[in-house]
């Protein structure tokens, strides 16, 4: 579908009619007046694999999904252009600017563009919704509510949107993408090229948490990009140039309230995120007393079923630089907290403090400068040099932060395992590299012997 650079206005939920004396104007608390409350799929579409290009779509959402009689397994799907998206569709030069409303007690997905996708491309868009979910538990994404398909593409598209939740258990939001599910691919690969996030708006207010199993889980609230992204191999740019990633820049804020935990990209996340150009310019990330993770706040294991059936296994983060300064935090990065644990890369790589140096946990390799004391490419940290060589904090906030103790670093780990890929196999672990990697190994290995998503990015040859 072309659209000609035309805009198609949407007007689901719109509030119409009066009341009373014919005089006065209906408002949302009248019922009959307009509200939608019980379909399934709600879009201008509301199931569709299509190639659309030239588009502008824009107006209002008024939704308020309630579950029918006794059915509580209903999930309620609504999307600004598409409310399920079947697979294979291309969106190119289309523009989101919708006001979605929500309120509803079920489950759910809402995307400004999708609210579910699997197979999607999105190619020089802008996603400048407005979408408030109130307290419900619904995925919400300023592109795609929830995405379940193998892979996804995001190239030169601009993010800058707004987005609130208050009083929910959790903020499930996401600027990009809310949540990726692995549905029924182990893998979801998800390549972003060019993507600037440009005066967006991710807001959490009164948070409360949940309980799971008698567990409490703590509040918590997505970042600019999402809110939880299970075993996706993320790719941000070229890793040969080290450009064309991800840029932060003019006024964004994640902000939260009381003890909410919270990232400014994504809140979870499992698999493997290749760092080639990260730059945050001018981003603002709040939190009274919650843990923030300026990447990702929570990274550790997840254990969620496989393809093959119901038996689980441990998914964990690995999350890699390709290059010195490859993520890159400028001067106009500000973080706001008080006492809640913070980490510029990722705030958990474990459980908790006491896990940290248990096996079975996620894995973060940092790029020194050039040099030759790591296989003849960096710098490597140096024990023996009067200065620090490890990797020191960037921002205000962090340069006096309360050191980390939920987050473990590796220094170049990635031409490490290109040297030990490349080397001549002689069943030996014969080199410092190959036994720095045996050693990170078995630490993303599951303790019990399970083998982990990430441990094959540390085998070798031998």
């Amino acid at each position: 579908m072309d659209g000609g650079s035309y805009t198609i206005t949407i007007a689901a939920g719109e509030i119409y009619g009066y009341r009373g004396n014919e005089s006065t104007p209906a408002s949302e608390n009248d019922a009959g007046s307009g509200q939608i409350h019980g379909h399934a799929q709600v879009g201008f579409f509301s199931s569709a694999n299509a190639i659309v290009k030239n588009l502008t779509v824009n107006g209002d959402m008024n939704l308020r999904f309630r579950t029918k009689n006794t059915d509580t397994s209903t999930t309620y799907l609504a999307g600004g252009l598409v409310a399920k998206n079947t697979g294979g569709s291309t969106y190119t030069k289309v523009t989101t600017s919708v006001n979605i409303q929500y309120q509803g007690t079920t489950s759910g997905s809402i995307g400004g563009l999708v609210g579910l996708g699997t197979g999607l491309t999105l190619t020089n868009c802008i996603g400048s919704a407005t979408i408030d979910i109130g307290n419900s538990a619904v995925y919400a994404g300023g592109f795609i509510g929830q995405y379940t398909g193998e892979s996804l593409s995001v190239i030169d598209t601009t993010l800058s949107g707004s987005m609130g939740a208050r009083e929910a258990n959790h903020a499930r939001l996401g600027g990009l993408v809310s949540r990726i599910a692995k549905g029924s691919y182990d893998v979801v690969n998800v390549t972003l090229t060019d993507i600037t996030v440009n005066g967006q708006t991710i807001e959490g207010k009164g948070i409360t948490g949940s309980t799971v199993n008698n567990v409490p889980i703590s509040a918590s609230c997505g970042g600019l990009l999402g809110y939880e992204w299970n075993n996706a191999c993320v790719t941000f740019g070229d890793m040969s140039t080290h450009s064309k990633g991800l840029t932060v820049t003019n006024k964004n804020f994640v902000t939260v309230d009381g003890n909410t935990e919270a990232a400014g990209l994504v809140y979870a996340a499992t698999g493997y995120w290749q760092v080639n150009d990260i730059k945050l310019e001018n981003f603002s990330i709040s939190s009274e007393s919650g843990d923030l993770g300026l990447l990702i706040c929570r990274g550790w294991r997840r254990d969620i079923p496989t393809t093959a059936g119901t038996t689980t296994k441990p998914y964990l983060l690995y999350l890699e630089e390709t290059g010195y300064h490859a993520y890159d935090i400028q001067s106009g990065v500000t973080v706001n907290n008080t006492g809640g644990v913070f980490d510029e890369w990722v705030a958990y790589t474990c459980e908790k403090t006491e896990t940290i140096t248990n096996n079975g946990n996620s894995v973060i390799s940092i790029a020194t400068p050039d040099g030759i004391l790591v296989e003849n490419e960096r710098a490597g940290v140096d024990p023996t040099s009067d200065d620090c060589t490890s990797y020191q904090n960037r921002t205000e906030y962090g340069k006096t932060a309360t050191a980390n103790p939920n987050a473990r670093y590796y220094y170049d780990l990635d031409v490490i395992r290109a040297a030990a890929q490349s080397a001549t196999p002689n069943s030996l672990v014969n080199t410092p590299g190959e036994l720095v990697l045996w050693a990170v190994w078995r630490y993303a290995e599951k303790t019990g012997g399970e083998v982990s998503n990430i441990a094959s990015y540390f085998s070798t040859n031998d």
